[in-house]
């Protein structure tokens, strides 16, 4: 099993525990998608500015590391959950793509000589 571990930084916003659970909630289910019993290191940047015109908007950066490869995604919406969704759709979709990629690169049966004494 995947062990999660999260890092955040924030820029004018309060990470209250409702939001980081929140980052939890959306975040840690990708770590089924992870082939190896490793862990995943995600490391998430979350800004806000706000503007007059164009009202609040969020600035998402998701890094996420395990032992074999790393990923990101970055996203930019007007609710943090809008901007969190985003980030993960595409994270999972470079999760899948890895996956497949690494089926096909593995040979399916390596020498043993150990097996054959």
């Amino acid at each position: 099993m995947t062990v999660p571990l999260l890092s955040t930084r924030t820029t004018n916003v309060e990470l209250t525990p409702k939001r980081r659970d929140l980052l939890k909630d959306k975040l840690f289910p990708l770590t089924r998608y992870i082939n190896d019993t490793s862990i995943a290191y995600f490391d998430v940047v979350i800004r806000q500015e706000r503007s007059k015109v164009s009202g609040d908007q969020f600035y998402v950066s998701v890094k996420l590391a395990t032992t074999t490869n790393r990923y990101v995604g970055v996203s930019v919406g007007s609710t943090l959950n809008a901007a969190l969704l985003e980030v993960r759709d595409t994270l999972r979709r470079q999760l899948c793509e890895s996956k497949d990629r690494s089926r096909y690169s593995k040979p399916e049966w390596v020498f043993d000589p150990v097996q054959l004494a």
